[in-house]
């Protein structure tokens, strides 16, 4: 590898959507591209920002972790991811938390069977962990601007590249991720409630998760819905869409969304935070901010 081969993993990790569409269209203007490029150029641009970081991501940000794990330790140290591979996404992102005193493994997050809790009709979705580069990649698509690729494109593509280093508003939130674990559920009547736990490193960062996270709902309820709890470390909405509450207790933070009642969002809430099936409704009163529970042992976990 060359002495610019860091630089330019660097700028293909940073690479947004944008810019690769801006790219794809010079090199077809400059006569470098063929008609398939530039109509994979305008297909990539209807395509969700959420479903292209997922895509190309792991390509681009892997072989730079894997660049920088190199250059700090050589091949040996690559050799070594064999046996002691990244557990997160955060770990690639930030290859210091992947190995010697730094590592940093992500705290498992477990959630108690809220279905059953529930009672009848009431059924588990999808269970799943997001990981730090899963909220970046959320964050950057629920906090786009819908007119950004359209009014926003960078005159030279290569300049912004070049100037490389800024991040955006997703990949701030969702550093100093520890651990997270969420479930959809389906109600007798066709509801699907969001129930979100996330750990932090630190109660900056939670509180950083937090008004982000603050953030999206009310983008979400442009629309209309209405605030109707706001306190320190909790805010509680009410729309079409349900009630919807997002929570910090320390360096946790529990997100519910779409539940079809304050109670129940409410109770949904203390389960959440507590590791309990909920047993029955409980005023929304009982499911304020209060200590951090003590933070869970660290151990192996799929890479999220």
């Amino acid at each position: 590898m060359g002495p610019m081969a860091g630089p330019m993993l660097r700028m293909q990790a940073e690479m947004d959507k944008d810019t690769m569409v801006e790219m794809s269209r010079m090199q077809a203007q400059m006569g470098g591209g063929s008609k398939s490029m530039v109509e994979s150029a305008k297909a990539l641009e209807k395509i969700p920002n959420y479903l292209f970081r997922t895509l190309v991501d792991p390509y681009n940000k892997g072989q730079y972790m894997i660049w920088q794990v190199k250059s700090k330790g050589g091949w040996e140290a690559v050799n070594a991811l064999f046996e002691n591979p990244p557990l997160s996404t955060e770990q690639v992102l930030h290859p210091e938390k992947l190995s010697g005193p730094g590592r940093d493994d992500p705290t498992p997050v477990v959630l108690p069977d809220l279905a059953s809790g529930l009672g009848k009709g009431w059924t588990t979705l999808h269970e799943n962990t997001l990981g730090e580069h899963g909220m970046a990649a959320l964050f950057e698509e629920q906090l786009r601007s819908p007119k950004k690729a359209k009014d926003k494109k960078p005159a030279n593509p290569m300049q912004a590249l070049m100037g490389g280093g800024k991040k955006s508003e997703g990949d701030v939130a969702a550093a100093g991720w520890d651990g997270d674990r969420y479930v959809a559920l389906e109600g007798p009547d066709g509801d699907v409630v969001l129930a979100w736990r996330s750990t932090w490193d630190s109660e900056k960062d939670a509180r950083e998760f937090h008004k982000t996270y603050a953030k999206v709902i009310r983008r979400k309820l442009r629309a209309g819905g209405e605030q109707l709890e706001r306190g320190k470390g909790s805010f509680v909405w009410r729309s079409d869409d349900g009630v919807a509450r997002v929570t910090r207790r320390g360096k946790d933070v529990v997100v519910i969304e779409g539940a079809p009642a304050g109670e129940l969002a409410a109770s949904l809430e203390a389960a959440t935070f507590s590791g309990s099936a909920p047993t029955a409704a409980v005023p929304p009163t009982a499911a304020k901010p209060e200590a951090a529970p003590k933070p869970t042992r660290r151990g192996k976990a799929k890479l999220y």
